[in-house]
């Protein structure tokens, strides 16, 4: 059976080296993020599922992994959860090339309609207006 885990040494929240294994499919989204961003691209993914599913640890491992690829430590601060703070974060220079992952970023759907409410505006206007920034946008949708 072929290895579906590509290991990389990182630093843990208390700065040792320890490995970390991430899946391939993992890697190749990281990958196409670093090679869209390399192009003056933007790079945005979508993490959709129910409440409790995972949804946050899996985009915080993808965050640090594309980080670790950029010589960088996670940025806990690109952590977002309204439209304003994600237009904050994708003005600020320092924030260049990073990751900016906008938890919850889309609220008030019921049943099989979404509500389009003002919250789902501003993330339309956001996305529009900041996507040639170059980041790594991630947004996570229940």
């Amino acid at each position: 059976m072929a290895n579906v885990y590509k290991t990389y040494n990182m630093e843990d929240k208390n700065g040792n080296i320890v490995p970390v294994d991430y899946h391939l499919a993992l890697v190749g989204v990281v990958e196409a993020a670093q090679i869209r961003l390399k192009e003056n691209w933007d790079a945005f993914i979508i993490v959709t599922g129910s409440v409790g599913d995972g949804k946050s640890n899996l985009v915080a491992g993808i965050t640090a992994l594309f980080e670790h690829m950029n010589g960088r430590k996670i940025d806990y601060d690109n952590v977002v959860w309204t439209s304003k703070a994600f237009v904050e974060k994708t003005d600020r220079g320092d924030n260049f090339g990073k990751a900016i992952w906008w938890d919850e970023a889309i609220q008030g759907s019921s049943g099989k309609k979404m509500a389009l409410t003002s919250e789902g505006d501003a993330l339309k206007m956001a996305l529009v207006t900041k996507r040639f920034k170059k980041h790594f946008y991630i947004l996570i949708v229940d």
